[in-house]
């Protein structure tokens, strides 16, 4: 073989390898859900409707965490609209016991809460039991599950009490 020959061979695999780079693969949304019992009740919701972000705000030294279920329904005929978990910090694997008799502390808390609707009203309980676990995460994806028992936090909001049992989910990261 010639070295003019050998050099196009050399040149043309070179250029075959280059243009086989790996192109980045979207996660499909189908992966994605969030679903609990709550009362004894299935809630379920999937896709996109199951996300996750987590931010560090270096100029005001916080971060935060946050994964979401939300069926994107203010039914008052669904059992809740949307299950909020929020960390006042990065989450990493482990369990994490929620730490709040109402909305979450800003600097390393730790909350979940349930929004629901009674006719066009809207309404919120918080965690004051319970656990998450996170099991994996990763830039594209948070994996894990849940328990915990949610109510008001005034005697003049709505009196219903939400166990939450059964929580699995895998939620996509939005905040990328």
């Amino acid at each position: 073989m010639h070295k003019s020959a050998v050099t196009i061979l050399i040149l043309t695999l070179l250029g075959i390898a280059i243009g086989c780079k790996k192109s980045a693969v979207k996660p499909s949304p189908n992966l994605y859900f969030m679903q609990a019992d709550i009362n004894g009740k299935k809630w379920k919701v999937s896709g996109t409707h199951s996300s996750f972000f987590a931010d560090s705000i270096l100029a005001l030294k916080t971060s935060e965490t946050a994964i979401n279920g939300d069926t994107g329904s203010n039914s008052p005929d669904s059992i809740c609209r949307m299950i909020n978990f929020n960390f006042g910090f990065i989450a990493k694997p482990g369990r994490y016991y929620f730490n709040n008799n109402g909305d979450v502390d800003g600097v390393n808390g730790i909350s979940a809460n349930i929004v629901y609707f009674i006719g066009p009203a809207q309404y919120i309980k918080y965690s004051n039991s319970g656990y998450i676990d996170i099991t994996s995460i990763d830039k594209d994806n948070i994996k894990g599950d849940f328990t915990f028992t949610a109510k008001g936090i005034s005697i003049s909001d709505d009196t219903t009490t939400f166990k939450v049992t059964n929580g699995l989910f895998s939620a996509i990261n939005v905040g990328h």
